[in-house]
């Protein structure tokens, strides 16, 4: 069914327009337009909380930018993907992307495949109500995966091939794991997400919605690089852990994890090489090392003719599928110790943005 969209924008640049509009204040006129919308529910301002949701007729989305200090940040937030099927009235528009004066815009749409987040009437029928879970974010690739789960153990995982299509797919996905487990929005008590390095559009939008989330409803994220994801599934194995991943140019982005007495850790931090760079750090630095990731068949056996038996290769192709349900077993650690990152601040990571030149055999941060 296409989408279907009507827009109203209201513009005042001062006091005297506003009353004229109906309202003596900015969130004034939210709660008119919640009353003309029969919500009951009491709008309050939103300068500390960004977002507010309230159900009525239609559901009603309050946001409220003044506290964003960068325009990106607005576009981050994903307003427009999370609020879809509702009607999103923004206070301090101008600090967006797209500056206006005073500008409210009421929006509703209509989408069989719409990324709308209510609760379905089926959701949960003959299943457990689930108190809190955590959900996870994996858009790095072109495998795409989602999961939720309870203190870091799974519940409910889905992964599957999404070749440059993650803002049509992601939040259609999300709605359909979340009704199969029985779990609404209420019930999400924190956001995980890989963070990259991987795909600059797919990150961009998993990152953004993990954000808009963990905004919206006031929860924890945390960030897990990709090629420690990649690493952890192979968390069992007694030596270090490298990682690969093909960054295109010809290079390959990578990095060595391992377990030691003090626990999981980062040996070398991700990076971006030819092959020769990989393989002169692989003869200098590390012995019985895990390859694992995105390792070609090539790539194989040229491992193996340089390291010998000082290299293992993870050759098993569902062994090279990134899963969700890993990286929210990592993040529920860190997010157990305290170590939650800053919605506002956290950042996909882009490795080739601090390349200048492509580099030559040595590996480069």
């Amino acid at each position: 069914m296409a989408t279907i969209a009507a827009s109203l924008s209201l513009k005042s640049k001062s006091p005297a327009q506003t009353r004229r509009i109906g309202a003596s204040g900015k969130t004034c006129l939210v709660q008119g337009i919640a009353q003309g919308l029969g919500i009951p529910d009491p709008v309050t301002s939103k300068s500390f909380v960004l977002l507010g949701e309230y159900e009525g007729r239609l559901t009603l989305y309050h946001g409220d930018l003044y506290r964003l200090e960068d325009p990106l940040e607005a576009e981050e937030l994903a307003l427009t993907e999370y609020c879809a099927e509702g009607a999103l009235v923004v206070e301090w528009a101008e600090r967006s992307a797209a500056p206006e004066s005073a500008t409210w815009r009421l929006r509703r749409a209509a989408s069989a495949t719409s990324g709308c987040w209510r609760p379905s009437p089926t959701a949960g029928a003959g299943a457990r109500r689930r108190a809190s879970v955590e959900l996870t974010i994996d858009t790095a690739s072109h495998m795409a995966s989602v999961a939720l789960s309870e203190e870091g153990a799974l519940v409910a995982e889905l992964t599957w091939h999404c070749p440059r299509n993650h803002s049509v797919e992601l939040l259609p996905t999300l709605q359909d794991l979340m009704q199969r487990a029985g779990v609404d929005k209420g019930n999400l008590g924190a956001v995980f997400v890989c963070i990259g390095p991987g795909s600059y559009t797919g990150l961009r939008v998993g990152v953004s919605t993990a954000k808009g989330l963990a905004f919206a409803l006031k929860l924890p994220l945390v960030g897990v690089g990709r090629l420690e994801a990649d690493a952890y599934q192979h968390v069992d194995y007694p030596g270090p852990i490298c990682p690969i991943h093909r960054a295109g140019r010809g290079e390959l982005a990578w990095a060595v994890y391992g377990r030691d007495a003090s626990g999981w850790r980062e040996v070398m931090p991700p990076r971006l090489s030819l092959p020769d760079g990989l393989l002169a750090a692989g003869k200098r630095r590390l012995k019985r090392a895990l390859f694992c990731g995105e390792v070609s068949e090539e790539l194989a056996e040229r491992l193996r003719e340089t390291l010998g038996q000082r290299a293992a290769v993870a050759e098993a192709a569902a062994l090279s599928v990134r899963r969700a349900g890993f990286i929210a077993e990592l993040a529920w650690r860190r997010l157990a110790a305290g170590q939650a990152d800053d919605a506002a601040s956290l950042k996909p990571i882009y490795l080739r943005e601090a390349v200048a030149a492509r580099p030559s055999g040595g590996g480069r941060k």
